[in-house]
């Protein structure tokens, strides 16, 4: 399939190697348009986008876009997003060079496909393509936002090793909590751990995102502390002031914030027991033979990081963590999105 130039690829026509003539878009800059990558797509894994209760686009596999094998092929509306998306991509290429004949299959791969939004049913924003983007995460689906090849995340062992949804439709709701609409935590998650190899530092990066998460535990359990303060007024006793020191002084200890945060702040992890027994088995093993079985996950992720960042010597070979690493980043991508606050 190429597409062959004339003044430049707006004014030029695209030849396809199939009987597929697309309708074509009046103008792809009316689509918001993102690389997205997964560990393999399949033909038919085309999904309509709904964000709230509007139809806005599709995702679509990069064979796909062509293909006349799926349901969706012969559909005007589809067609219109698939010639966005081709167009979207010739003008990121160098025009100023392009052969009179440009191939695109060149670009096709199993592990890349596209999601177009149609600007029209789509009012863009930060906050929105956040809560969007970790939605994705969780479906097993990375947006790429740095332009890097597919093999260069794929290959990545915190990639998301889920099975895309099998419905037709994948809906987002657009409602956000505190730590989703965090900056930082979404740099973090959406572009440095995906860019970032060495498995001490993906490990690191990791807690970072637990200790701004702990931050938000802290200041909430700070606000109940005063509101309580305020609502006693000036009739606070001896032991209830006691108390309300003793609230405070557990919200200032880490340990402490990390298992309100695991335990009161978010919802029960579905795959804890799984992920306790992993965390608590590397510890063992290569930290702390004395660590004691009945710790939760919040605790054994502190007790990694005690001793992988204060005590590098007991880890030595911070290839270890890559046993774990996954099981982290999946078990902190649930804290952000269940986090209550």
């Amino acid at each position: 399939m190429n597409y062959v130039s004339g003044e430049g690829y707006e004014v030029g026509e695209t030849l396809f190697s199939t009987d597929i003539k697309l309708s074509p878009c009046s103008d792809f800059k009316n689509f918001t348009i993102f690389r997205a990558y997964c560990r393999k797509f399949n033909e038919i894994d085309i999904k309509q986008i709904k964000i709230d209760d509007d139809d806005c686009g599709f995702l679509i596999p990069s064979f796909s876009l062509l293909s006349q094998d799926h349901d969706y092929s012969s559909k005007g509306n589809f067609q219109v997003f698939s010639d966005a998306i081709i167009k979207w991509h010739l003008s990121n290429l160098d025009t100023e060079n392009l052969k009179s004949e440009v191939p695109l299959d060149s670009f096709f791969n199993e592990n890349l496909g596209f999601i177009a939004i149609s600007n029209r049913n789509y009012s863009n924003s930060k906050d929105k393509e956040r809560k969007i983007f970790f939605e994705l995460i969780n479906a097993g689906i990375y947006v790429d936002i740095l332009h890097k090849s597919p093999s260069f995340y794929t290959e990545n062992p915190l990639f998301p090793n889920k099975n895309l949804p099998s419905t037709k439709r994948i809906t987002f709701k657009t409602t956000s909590n505190k730590a989703i609409l965090d900056e930082f935590i979404c740099d973090i998650f959406n572009s440095i751990i995906f860019n970032e190899t060495d498995h001490f530092l993906q490990f690191f990066y990791l807690y970072q995102v637990v200790e701004t998460l702990i931050e938000f535990v802290m200041s909430q359990e700070y606000s109940k502390v005063m509101t309580k303060i305020n609502d006693l007024g000036g009739g606070v006793s001896t032991q209830q002031l006691k108390k309300l020191v003793e609230t405070l002084n557990e919200s200032v200890q880490e340990r402490k914030r990390i298992n309100k945060l695991c335990n009161e702040y978010t919802d029960t992890y579905n795959d804890s027991f799984n992920i306790q027994q992993s965390l608590f088995d590397f510890i063992k093993q290569n930290l702390n033979s004395d660590f004691e079985v009945n710790n939760d996950i919040g605790s054994c992720i502190y007790e990694i990081r005690n001793k992988s960042f204060h005590e590098f010597r007991t880890l030595r070979n911070a290839t270890k963590l890559s046993s774990i690493t996954p099981h982290v980043f999946d078990y902190i991508l649930h804290l952000i999105t269940s986090y209550k606050h």
